[in-house]
C-alpha cells in the first residue's frame, strides 16, 4: 500500500511546514543548486 506512504509524507509535510517555513527556504536553495 504506497497510498499509507505517502499519506504519512503528506501529513509530515503539511506538519512541518506548518511548523515552520525552514523546509520552503531549503527546497528554494536546493532548486537554486539544482538550477
Amino acid at each position: 500500500m504506497h497510498r499509507s506512504s505517502l499519506t504519512r509524507a503528506m501529513h509530515w509535510l503539511r506538519a512541518y511546514l506548518d511548523s515552520d517555513q525552514l523546509f520552503f527556504i531549503y527546497l528554494a536553495e536546493s532548486q537554486r543548486h539544482a538550477g
